[in-house]
């Protein structure tokens, strides 16, 4: 008798809106601790829509390289556009694909390589800044310091 797919581990939260206090309280800390708690592939029940957080290598390959037609960006990512705009972040098929071949060249080994020491460049410094901070006994938001150019 086959009892159907089993459903990925995940928090419960609470009724009805699920994880999303969680979610918006700390999306990082919330994410980082479903990874933890409830392992590489988990389910995530924030109000009305269901998400899974896929983390594990070789199913991060099946969900974006093998069998990539099988799934959308879907909701949250439509309100990432509204925001980031029409890109890579924020597309599915036709229109991520074209998008995808325009930018491919950035992604060659060799383009990558000759950002290598830019990046080094961009880390140190940043390190740099967290080094400072800790001495002075502050902390570091980390939001600002994603969005940071160097």
């Amino acid at each position: 008798m086959n009892a159907g797919p089993t459903l990925a581990p995940g928090p419960k939260g609470v009724p009805v809106l699920g994880s999303l206090p969680a979610w918006k309280k700390d999306t990082a800390g919330f994410l980082l601790g479903v990874n933890r708690d409830y392992g590489q592939v988990a389910r995530v029940g924030l109000g009305p829509i269901t998400m899974h957080l896929v983390t594990e290598p070789a199913a991060v390959q099946r969900v974006l390289v093998d069998n990539n037609s099988n799934y959308v960006r879907g909701t949250l990512y439509e309100q990432f556009a509204t925001v980031m705009g029409s890109g890579l972040l924020t597309t599915d098929g036709p229109a991520w694909r074209a998008h995808r071949r325009t930018v491919q060249p950035v992604f060659l080994r060799k383009a990558v390589e000759a950002l290598a020491p830019n990046i080094v460049q961009a880390t140190n410094a940043m390190l740099d800044r967290w080094e400072v901070a800790a001495a002075a006994g502050q902390r570091v938001d980390l939001m600002a310091e994603s969005l940071h150019g160097t």
